[in-house]
């Protein structure tokens, strides 16, 4: 049935990127189905929290493992960050985020992990859900996001994850602190290019 579904809002995001928006507030059908779908899966518990694991308490990130997954209907974004207790980090974005897929993968610096387990820490969402605002008005009814946890090895709270939709103001911080790591990568890669030596002087 999960196969079903994601083939079902495959198609549907794909007769999204082919729809000419009229001069008009309301959404299109297939923009509509999409977040019908979506809102399904949060209502059935959405997927099982395999994605993150558990590490040891002296590992990068104290043990904690970290998913933040946004999929954004009405703009068209959708993101996937992962932090493994090694300080793995994996980004997705655009078509491989829709597909629960990544397609970059580092690691991230001990500044990265200190803000991102931070975020989630100052979130609240170790001891639980956190509140959201759905409004019908703005379109933020078409936010769906899924959090993700693992508490160090041996911790009582284990795993758990989040299924919510609308605007989550506690949690902004949060994907704030992966997006910035994610800009990071950008500046590695720059970092990593060949730097232009000094040029001759041209004979005269």
């Amino acid at each position: 049935m999960a196969h079903t579904i994601m083939a079902h809002m495959i198609r549907a995001h794909t007769v999204l990127e082919h729809t000419v928006m009229l001069p008009t507030a309301r959404p299109s059908l297939a923009l509509l189905f999409l977040a019908i779908v979506l809102a399904t899966l949060a209502a059935c518990g959405g997927a099982p929290t395999k994605v993150v694991t558990s590490g040891d308490a002296d590992s990068p990130t104290g043990g904690i493992g970290l998913a933040y997954i946004e999929r954004d209907i009405k703009e068209s974004r959708h993101r996937r960050y992962e932090l493994d207790p090694d300080g793995t980090l994996r980004i997705g974005s655009g078509r491989a985020a829709l597909l629960d897929q990544t397609d970059w993968k580092g690691v991230a610096t001990p500044e990265q992990i200190a803000a991102i387990v931070g975020a989630a820490r100052a979130s609240g969402i170790f001891d639980g859900p956190p509140t959201c605002e759905p409004q019908l008005v703005d379109g933020d009814e078409m936010i769906f996001t899924t959090v993700e946890f693992a508490m160090p090895k041996g911790d009582p709270r284990g795993k758990r994850s989040y299924q919510l939709e609308g605007r989550c103001p506690s949690i902004l911080p949060l994907r704030a602190a992966f997006e910035q790591a994610s800009r990071a990568r950008f500046v590695n890669q720059l970092d990593a290019l060949p730097q232009a030596g000094a040029q001759a002087p041209r004979p005269k």
